[in-house]
């Protein structure tokens, strides 16, 4: 009976021994290495090592941003105050009740705040009102007097013998406080010597240490006020996660020489507070920095959510490690958050990309924090090391010299320099006083953008200073990229008379309109629509398509949309990228660099070519002249389309050319526009006409070029065009590609609300392009050069 009793007991104690038995068995055998690394970790204090970002570089290999060591001249207010006979003496004064002195007056009265605390009575220091206060006072003594004055002090708190006994009656004061006096001396030298060899004044120097004087005093009243409050937990967690209150020294001058350092280093002593802080900063080398601002982009401090998400994944890392039992789940987020702190996220010295290319391969250009690991072990430390990653290197399609050469022409546009005359030669009065646009120049073959231009042109302190942002009545005011930025609703500059190759190709190879090259349609200056009467711009009388596209002729062009209907032009539109819903390719729509898996983020506002709604007659002869319902039109898809028009392929832009560490890029194979070389032929005899006719709206252009550069004559098709938008001045436009034969260069031109034809602004703008050395150069010997030999 009593057997039977004991025996589901003993079962029960040997079910609990295997459980404990098993348990046991698995520490050992397979979560021993685990604890053991948790153990070693606990003991291990870790640096960052800064990493170098990726540069930038355009089509020939020339930086636009590159990374380079510059050294910073800091201040950390604390280690002043600890440091020198200035700041010790100023707050041993601060905790016998005094204010506090700034720092240049506690620099300039140092001799005479120090021999004061001889008058000091023992008795002062025994009546401050707390333990604290009187153990901080013995710090600042101690350093200043010796070790020998505060135990003398010390000693005399702890006795009866503190009456009217004065620091200075103290055996040996009057000979530490002539080392004091000697100290300050050294100091002011120094101080001295450091704002001559940094390039600083004395003064200013003094008034950007009293800055972080001042900086340190709120974090320490903010803290008190946190610590008395509701937040006094959440404030002690933020002191251990960043450390004291002044921990993010104050950066005096930046780019300091190596004499600086060597100065720091060498007088160290004496210059208590000071250091030099290395960093890998971004540098846009002077002789591009202000090329494509915009398209390059700028770097900046993390963003408020890059703060907070570290904040968050230092507060979650802090929980875990205070534990003293994890779990498997537990330890696998605690190695995650450990890589995530030392490696991934942002600390505030660190620059993001925040526009532009910076900004979009972010991800690729920024690189790989590294760190160093100290372990204390028992016999002696082990340093492990994590070698930061240099980011990678993007290549851009963009050259350099041609981007220059385009931005000084708008440059000139933009003031003005244009001598604007009618066609009797007679200066055209009553025009704005400035003008705004953008200048595309890019390779039809491949689709890669060679120049990407604005005007006006910001300049990188814009940017960066996020002056870009400004808005103004104005429109030509508005800083934006407006090569591939079309502006806010209502700004929108329709395509204008550049659509009319599209129309005609619609009219070409749409069955039953019977379009062809030799259809001709009356011009009488006018039509009338329902009960109203749309206009033309001169009067044609019977026209063929040809010479209604050399002549821009708009009621030809009513008349064919007429005939076509508004699904045949969206068609064709479509064809030509337009409507697609994608956006213009340079970052987030170009599938060569999606394909390749490439990080990408968007860099800056890019407009998608969207097709608007449109379903009556009229609106199919309002697109047929491009003017509505086309929306969201940019010089970078006008370029495109031409492109595709002398080719016959549609290639997407890019404006990236080389990614280092992913796969080549392969050659943009673009997508046939399946229209027959016959109907295309069309089209380009009609866009050389703008050019050779006599009555071309190119013509004045051809003119100059004969004067200028005669071996350009006969090589470009183009088409002009003007756009109206409601409230504003017209816009001009002027876009093509050459050669005719062989398009390799591929160009649009926008001149926005200077209230001009495409042949008055545009056109003389693409002259004075065409004039510059470096783009005469790159035409003979790049472009006009036939592919293996020479012109």
């Amino acid at each position: 009976m009593r057997k039977r009793r004991i025996a589901p007991v003993f079962a029960v104690l040997m079910v609990g021994f295997a459980l404990v038995s098993t348990r046991l068995v698995k520490l050992q055998a397979l979560e021993s290495e685990m604890w053991l690394r948790e153990s070693e970790r606990s003991t291990a204090s870790f640096r960052s090592l800064p990493f170098e970002r990726g540069w930038i570089m355009d089509r020939r290999g020339r930086p636009l941003a590159r990374t380079e060591e510059v050294l910073d001249l800091t201040f950390r207010y604390r280690g002043w105050r600890r440091g020198t006979v200035a700041g010790q003496a100023c707050h041993a004064w601060v905790l016998l009740g005094l204010s506090r002195n700034s720092v240049p007056e506690a620099v300039a009265q140092a001799e005479k705040l120090s021999a004061a605390l001889g008058d000091v009575r023992i008795d002062e220091i025994a009546a401050l009102s707390s333990r604290q206060r009187r153990r901080d006072l013995g710090f600042y003594l101690e350093r200043l007097f010796g070790e020998e004055i505060w135990d003398e002090i010390a000693n005399r708190l702890q006795g009866e013998r503190t009456a009217a006994v004065r620091l200075a009656d103290l055996d040996g004061f009057d000979r530490m406080l002539t080392r004091v006096l000697a100290r300050v001396k050294r100091e002011r030298e120094a101080l001295h010597s450091l704002a001559k060899v940094a390039g600083l004044r004395s003064d200013q120097l003094m008034a950007d240490m009293e800055r972080a004087a001042a900086r340190a005093d709120d974090r320490v009243q903010v803290g008190l006020a946190k610590e008395a409050g509701d937040e006094r937990e959440l404030y002690r967690r933020e002191q251990e996660l960043h450390g004291e209150f002044d921990a993010d020294p104050t950066r005096l001058a930046r780019r300091v020489s190596y004499d600086t350092r060597t100065l720091v280093a060498i007088r160290q002593g004496e210059l208590g507070g000071f250091g030099i802080h290395m960093e890998m900063r971004r540098i846009y080398p002077e002789g591009v920095r202000d090329v494509a601002p915009g398209i390059v982009g700028h770097v900046g401090s993390p963003q408020p959510e890059d703060r907070d998400r570290a904040f968050e994944h230092r507060l979650r890392l802090s929980d875990l490690s205070s534990l003293t039992a994890l779990s498997p789940e537990e330890l696998d987020e605690l190695e995650r958050l450990r890589i995530q702190v030392r490696e991934v996220d942002y600390l505030l010295s660190e620059e993001r990309g925040r526009l532009g290319v910076e900004a979009a391969f972010e991800d690729l250009l920024r690189g790989k924090r590294g760190w160093i690991a100290t372990r204390e072990q028992v016999e002696s430390d082990s340093v492990e090391r994590e070698q930061p990653q240099r980011g990678l290197n993007v290549v851009l399609t963009l050259d350099t010299d041609l981007q220059r050469a385009c931005e000084e022409v708008l440059d000139q546009v933009f003031t003005r320099a244009l001598d604007v005359r009618n066609d009797e030669g007679d200066v055209i009065e009553g025009l704005p006083a400035q003008w705004a646009g953008a200048i595309v120049l890019m390779d039809p073959n491949t689709g890669e953008i060679l120049a990407l231009a604005t005007g006006p042109r910001p300049s990188r302190d814009d940017y960066e200073q996020r002056r870009y942002w400004l808005d103004h009545e104005d429109s030509w005011k508005r800083i934006r990229h407006r090569a591939v930025d079309p502006g806010r609703s209502g700004d929108l500059p329709p395509a204008g008379s550049t659509f009319k190759p599209v129309s005609a190709l619609a009219g070409l190879v749409t069955p039953g309109t019977s379009i062809t090259r030799g259809t001709r349609f009356l011009c009488e200056g006018s039509l009338e629509v329902g009960d109203r009467s749309i206009g033309c711009l001169g009067y044609h009388g019977e026209i063929g398509l040809e010479e209604a596209l050399a002549r821009s002729c708009n009621i030809y062009f009513y008349r064919l949309g007429r005939a076509v209907g508004i699904e045949a032009l969206r068609e064709m539109a479509l064809r030509f990228g337009f409507g697609s819903g994608r956006r213009s390719g340079l970052f987030l729509g170009n599938e060569v660099l999606e394909s390749l898996g490439v990080p990408m983020r968007s860099g800056f506002h890019e407009a998608r070519p969207v097709l608007g709604p449109g379903d009556s007659v009229s609106d199919a002869m309002r697109l047929a002249i491009g003017q509505a319902p086309l929306d969201d039109v940019t010089p970078l898809q006008i370029a495109t389309m031409m492109g595709a028009v002398g080719t016959g392929t549609l290639r997407p832009p890019s404006l990236v050319a080389e990614l280092e560490g992913y796969p080549p890029i392969p050659a943009r194979g673009g997508r046939s526009l399946g229209i027959p070389e016959g109907s295309l032929a069309v089209v380009r005899d009609g866009m050389a006409a703008v050019m050779d006719s006599e009555m071309g709206t190119g013509r004045r252009l051809n003119e100059q070029l004969k004067e200028s550069a005669p071996w350009l004559v006969g090589k470009i098709a183009a088409k002009t065009g003007t756009a109206q938008v409601g409230g504003h001045q017209d816009q001009s436009w002027f876009a093509g590609y050459l050669p005719r034969d062989t398009p390799r260069l591929a160009f649009a031109v926008l001149i926005e609300d200077c209230g001009l034809h495409g042949s008055e602004a545009a056109a003389p703008t693409f002259g004075l392009l065409l004039e510059k050395p470096v783009m005469q150069s790159f035409l003979a010997e790049e472009i006009l050069t036939p592919p293996g030999g020479r012109r």
